[in-house]
């Protein structure tokens, strides 16, 4: 059998050294402005959860290895006096001293991380103080979304860190997959009511805070009718912060029935009634902040400046072969509102649960 060796040419290789090496300071730079927002809310001492080379304002070498048989790639963040960038094309494992093996398909997006540690062969020594390994199609997915991927790395360390000993790092990644668990039985019975569904995600935070990336909660907020715009006060299911977008949403529940929309693959797709009324309703809430009056009275009351708010109403499921009509329809709505199904945030959640378990394999 002839096995032919798989090759690049060097625009290739240049292409992929410039995308890595934007990657790598866009990355860093988020890390460093996620945690400057997060002091800002009165989030402190973030910074002190990260790996060493993120925890303080120092410069960092960047060593990246692209394996061209593999199609995998390895980057390792080192503190440093001057900030550096080194990229280099291998075969086989991309990972010095061939010790660890990544062991995964073509379209695997997986990642497994290594931090504080020291590779050696013979004299050489390959010190590590954080690193990561993932397939080149994970890591196209992350070079897209690197502001989630920053959230998602600091957000995990930040959660890891309250927990000392193996013993309480073991039982909060048990309670994650049990809450997952729990979770997955009710978003997939279309008869939960509204309300235990509101309850359960007031009960555990958790999952709006890594699937949403939502923080600083105002629950129940009660919107007086100061001006007698509206018929009575107005009270949404939650305010929080949306750290990924950098501004105040109101998330508003529904219950988790499918069939979000009527007509699929025929004439006249669209939303149903409830997604439209779900809209409506956030719009309430929305214009209720364009009065001055009605701002001072949220600052004063819940101690948050709420200016030009957004929305997200989090309703339904929606099934792979309605993804495509679903992210068309949502085209056509206004930039302010934001629809999650369940199941996407079920995902979300179910994403930072595994980063959660990879982390915690290193400490």
């Amino acid at each position: 059998m002839i096995v032919t060796r798989v090759e690049m040419t060097e625009t290739e290789i240049y292409i992929l050294y410039g995308l890595t090496q934007k990657f790598c300071n866009d990355f860093i730079n988020e890390v460093k402005d996620i945690t400057h927002t997060l002091d800002k809310l009165g989030i402190k001492g973030v910074k002190n959860t990260l790996p060493n080379p993120f925890k303080m304002d120092k410069e960092i070498e960047i060593s990246a290895y692209y394996s061209i048989d593999k199609k995998q790639v390895f980057i390792r963040f080192n503190e440093s006096k001057n900030r550096k960038f080194h990229f280099t094309t291998v075969y086989g494992t991309p990972i010095p001293f061939n010790i660890f093996m990544f062991e995964t398909s073509e379209n695997d997006t997986g990642m497994s991380s290594i931090q504080n540690i020291t590779l050696q062969k013979g004299e050489m020594k390959f010190p590590i103080d954080y690193s990561f390994i993932t397939s080149l199609a994970g890591f196209t997915k992350r070079l897209n979304n690197i502001k989630e991927f920053a959230l998602d790395f600091i957000n995990s360390n930040r959660d890891l860190n309250r927990y000392k000993n193996e013993y309480d790092k073991v039982s909060y990644l048990a309670y994650l997959k049990e809450l997952k668990e729990e979770m997955l039985k009710l978003i997939s019975d279309e008869n939960t009511p509204e309300l235990v569904i509101d309850k359960f995600l007031e009960n555990h935070p958790v999952i709006l805070q890594r699937g949403l990336y939502l923080d600083k909660f105002k629950h129940q907020v009660i919107m007086k009718n100061l001006l007698g715009k509206y018929e009575h006060d107005l009270k949404p299911d939650l305010i929080a912060y949306d750290v990924l977008n950098n501004k105040w949403v109101i998330v508003d529940y529904k219950r988790a029935k499918n069939n979000l929309i009527k007509n699929i693959d025929k004439v006249r797709t669209g939303f149903k009634v409830d997604v439209n009324d779900l809209e409506n309703q956030l719009f309430d809430y929305l214009e209720y902040f364009e009065e001055k009056e009605h701002r001072e009275y949220i600052e004063k009351e819940y101690k948050c400046n709420i200016k030009y708010p957004e929305a997200i109403g989090i309703i339904g499921n929606i099934s792979m072969e309605e993804q495509d009509a679903f992210n068309r329809l949502m085209q056509n709505k206004p930039r302010w509102f934001s629809v999650m199904p369940y199941n996407y945030l079920y995902d979300s959640f179910n994403r930072y649960i595994e980063i959660v378990e990879e982390i915690a394999k290193m400490r």
